[in-house]
């Protein structure tokens, strides 16, 4: 099954920038359709791997303004 960025980011639980990212670097492989499209197995494979330090929990901080 095909999925989107934001579905993946969901099951990810990271940022729709961070999916973008992952497939930029070559990390997540996808399918360029007019949108990203992204097999379902290899968002699984991703989720698998345990989670690095600075590896995004969920959506990112924003910087407190000064």
């Amino acid at each position: 099954m095909v999925i989107s960025v934001q579905e993946a980011a969901r099951r990810l639980g990271v940022s729709r920038q961070m999916v973008n990212k992952l497939i930029h670097d070559g990390r997540l492989p996808a399918e360029w359709v007019g949108a990203w499209a992204i097999q379902e197995g290899d968002v699984e494979r991703l989720r698998a791997i345990p989670r690095r330090a600075g590896w995004p929990k969920g959506k990112p901080r924003k910087k407190a303004s000064a």
